[in-house]
């Protein structure tokens, strides 16, 4: 039982990623497509002017989605939304 148990948790940590906006993905919205239960979302120290929401995307209890901002800033008509 006890091996079954890390053969879970072993999968669930292999299943999140980092995903990195201006590398993996173009943009704040493009990474809302890409981003899955358990992975996060970095944004690159500058200036955004697109979406910052979670639109369409829901993490799960023990795997959220987590948006990790590195001072970025965003600016324009959209605030960041992670309703």
């Amino acid at each position: 039982m006890k091996i079954f148990l890390i053969l879970i948790a072993f999968s669930l940590l292999l299943s999140a990623r980092d995903i990195h906006v201006g590398k993996d993905a173009a943009s704040i919205h493009a990474r809302n497509k890409a981003a899955q239960p358990g992975d996060t979302v970095h944004l690159e120290p500058k200036i955004y002017r697109d979406c910052a929401g979670f639109y369409d995307k829901k993490g799960e209890p023990e795997k959220p989605i987590t948006l990790d901002g590195h001072r970025a800033t965003s600016e324009g008509r959209d605030s960041i939304d992670v309703t």
